[in-house]
């Protein structure tokens, strides 16, 4: 285990220093999918060093679940990475690698460079990492399996997969309770959840609710910082064609340059630049209606709890730390039942 710790401080010390070898990945990662550009892909860095490669954080994780298993019961781990963000399956892998288990990785064709290129800083340090993770265009042999991507290859998933323990993940969202009475510095911070990766993550808010007669245009407004979504040709292009169609279709939304702020009561998924709202005269009323979608929603954002399902402070829904299970299933604790 020492090895391995050793391993992952390395990689937090080449993610600080903005290692140039790392650099050279992800400024081809762009070339090769412009929804990743370098800035983009150095915040994903950053929080995982910040939530994820912390020492005490890890130890209690490890901990927590008295990893790593014993060699008798190593078992061979599946992961498909999603590829709607930068190293979107990096908690899993991560998980794995404490654990003890080995495993092997079917990898996005979107997000293809950089994770390799983690693999080979960590094994400067832990060379048997080398054996133990394995990079496959296709997974054949495993023991369990956990596969992340959208609804339709969910189905697909649960046909290949279903014969070992697993855990498959589908679409989901987040979304955003307004009461009214939020800072400026709130709201600013709401906008990194709405904005970060132009909002192609299950942890971005892509509908919030608010207080009837909330003033859109004024949180229009407070969301100016985050204009510079709009140089990206592929967001811009999104933009132009949702904002042509509510325009041709007269339907109830604001606008500025960047953003289509349009009155859905009962989608939560928004498309590329735009953003749900729905208002609300009894709080209680939203509170039912996220209950009813639980299974579709990752978190909620903001100040406001509603059961069941974990609350994320302004501006840190692209923070996940180890214990922050996507769908809330406790990885870990899968980890441990396959031993």
């Amino acid at each position: 285990m020492q090895e391995r710790l050793i391993a992952l401080q390395h990689l937090a010390g080449k993610i600080d220093e903005k290692d140039e070898w790392l650099d050279a990945h992800i400024h081809r990662t762009y070339h090769h999918n412009l929804w990743f550009p370098k800035e983009n892909y150095w915040d994903a860095l950053e929080a995982i060093k910040q939530k994820m490669l912390n020492s005490d954080s890890i130890l209690e994780w490890i901990n927590h679940y008295s990893f790593p298993v014993a060699d008798v019961h190593k078992k061979r781990v599946g992961i498909v990475f999603a590829g709607n963000i930068p190293l979107v399956g990096f908690h899993d892998f991560l998980a794995i690698y404490l654990s003890g288990h080995e495993t092997v990785i079917k990898l996005s064709s979107k997000d293809p460079f950089v994770f390799p290129a983690i693999i080979k800083i960590m094994g400067e340090k832990d060379p048997s990492i080398h054996s133990r993770v394995k990079i496959v265009e296709r997974l054949e042999i495993f023991d369990a399996v956990i596969a992340t991507g959208s609804n339709n290859s969910n189905r697909y998933f649960e046909y290949y997969f279903s014969e070992v323990p697993n855990i498959l993940r589908k679409n989901r969202t987040s979304v955003s309770i307004l009461k009214g009475d939020e800072t400026p510095e709130e709201l600013l911070s709401l906008g990194k959840d709405i904005f970060s990766y132009y909002g192609l993550g299950c942890r971005n808010v892509t509908k919030i609710f608010v207080p009837s007669g909330y003033g859109l245009q004024d949180l229009l407004d407070q969301f100016s910082a985050f204009d510079w979504v709009i140089q990206n040709s592929k967001y811009k292009n999104n933009f132009d064609y949702n904002l042509s169609i509510e325009l041709l279709n007269r339907s109830d939304h604001f606008s500025n340059n960047f953003l289509v702020l349009k009155r859905d009561n009962s989608a939560l998924s928004s498309p590329i630049g735009m953003l749900y709202f729905d208002d609300y005269s009894n709080i209680h009323d939203v509170e039912g209606f996220i209950q009813n979608r639980k299974d579709q929603i990752q978190c909620v954002v903001g100040n406001h709890k509603v059961e069941d399902i974990p609350l994320i402070p302004f501006g840190k829904s692209q923070e996940p730390g180890l214990f922050d299970y996507p769908d809330g299933v406790d990885v870990g604790h899968f980890l441990v039942n396959i031993a």
